[in-house]
């Protein structure tokens, strides 16, 4: 688990939550009320909440957006046992110890775990195939709206059949939100350049392996010369949970 994970109040302004998630380069936040739990606030959240609903950071309040449904686990669980509670409930875990939130964990830390100690296991059934794809020139907005309508946390840049770079809900935070960019400002220079990329066939003990070395949540997939897919964090959890 994340021990000590960074919280905010229901009442605080969203844009305050977007500046703490920029700052500490984090997904999520937990949301407390007088000592306890009353939500979690994601990048999920921002994405198809505040975004979508047209509300503005400064005047909308955490407790608007946030996900009130959580999953909860104790600091004795298994990585298998957290890996199946994910899956399940497919949000983040709190970690209580009576009821005292004392760690949250992610699919990142889950990751980071099954590179560690896991086994070898085939994640091809939780690969993502519906890749989408925009161009360097499409707005902001599109992108979003894109990535809202297909339910999906990224997006590949393109430049006719080649991938040039990634669009996360991460850089959305980061490099949209948190400067208060205009969301009519084209992807190219906001996208994420650097694509990490693997082999389709590769097995998800390695993908956890590129992931937790490289930092990242998602893997371009590639067969042969053809995009194959994009595999997530959350994939790789539940791919694991499964085997």
């Amino acid at each position: 688990m994340t021990p000590n994970p960074q919280t905010i109040s229901p009442t605080a302004r969203v844009d305050e939550a977007v500046e703490i998630m920029a700052k500490n380069n984090i997904g999520s936040l937990l949301v407390l009320a007088n000592g306890k739990v009353k939500g979690v606030l994601t990048e999920r959240d921002l994405l198809t909440n505040l975004v979508d609903n047209g509300g503005s950071q400064e005047t909308t309040s955490v407790g608007h957006v946030m996900s009130r449904s959580l999953a909860v686990v104790s600091n004795a669980t298994s990585l298998k046992q957290a890996a199946k509670v994910m899956t399940s409930k497919k949000s983040r875990l709190v970690v209580l110890e009576g009821s005292k939130p004392i760690g949250i964990v992610t699919a990142t830390d889950i990751v980071r775990a099954i590179h560690k100690q896991g086994s070898v296991f085939d994640p091809s059934q939780t690969v993502s195939r519906r890749i989408v794809t925009v161009t360097p020139e499409t707005k902001v907005k599109d992108v979003v709206e894109a990535m809202k309508k297909r339910r999906v946390g990224s997006v590949i840049v393109t430049k006719g059949p080649k991938p040039i770079g990634i669009f996360t809900e991460r850089d959305l935070v980061k490099r949209v939100l948190s400067p208060h960019k205009s969301f009519d400002t084209p992807i190219e220079g906001l996208a994420t350049r650097e694509l990490i990329i693997a082999r389709d066939e590769t097995n998800g003990k390695a993908i956890a392996g590129i992931m937790a070395s490289s930092r990242i949540k998602r893997l371009l997939l590639l067969k042969g010369d053809e995009m194959a897919g994009v595999i997530t964090a959350r994939d790789v959890v539940e791919g694991y949970a499964t085997s």
